[in-house]
């Protein structure tokens, strides 16, 4: 809560604030459906692609909405070209370009390929018969699993919902990381 006096001792009503991001995906992430979840732990990279643009790296969320939380917006300048690059757990990395405007940018299409979940420590980059194999192995459509990282519609199941978005991006590879200062 926040409350707000002039310089003449006038007090504003109080207000709730809550940041707002500037920058939004345009798509539904993840699995080709409209999500209902939010996905943690994404690793963000933001460069600018103008001279003197910096490469920015954090780790952010994206909401069921597809709104990147946990981004500053005093990073992006209106008017200015960027290069965006967002991994999630299990999936590869998608890099696009856009020009930030004022209030939120949306970016349009922005879908992250999932299913690289082999090896258990944070994938190879690309999605292939190993990530099958594993998904194979936490199969499971009988009984209640969590944590499973096949279960990419979160569900508790790993079944062939979780292959279909798998078997979406199947061959697939990392996008390069982007540069500061370049296209």
């Amino acid at each position: 809560p926040m409350t707000l006096t002039t310089s003449t001792g006038q007090v504003a009503p109080v207000a709730q604030c809550s940041p707002i991001s500037p920058l939004a995906l345009g798509a539904k992430v993840f699995c080709r459906a409209p999500s209902d979840h939010q996905t943690d732990n994404v690793a963000m990279e933001l460069a600018g692609a103008f001279p003197g643009g910096t490469l920015i790296k954090q780790t952010v969320s994206i909401d069921k909405d597809g709104n990147v939380l946990g981004i500053d917006p005093n990073l992006l300048q209106q008017g200015k070209l960027y290069n965006i690059s967002l991994k999630a757990p299990g999936g590869l990395r998608k890099t696009t370009s856009f020009t930030a405007t004022s209030g939120t940018t949306q970016i349009s299409n922005f879908v992250l390929p999932i299913g690289d979940i082999f090896p258990a420590d944070g994938g190879d980059g690309v999605i292939n018969s190993l990530d099958k194999a594993e998904l194979n192995r936490q199969w499971s459509i009988a009984v209640d699993v969590t944590g499973r990282t096949g279960d990419f519609n979160r569900d508790s199941r790993v079944n062939s919902i979780d292959w279909a978005c798998m078997r979406y991006d199947f061959n697939a590879t990392d996008d390069p990381e982007p540069i500061a200062g370049g296209v």
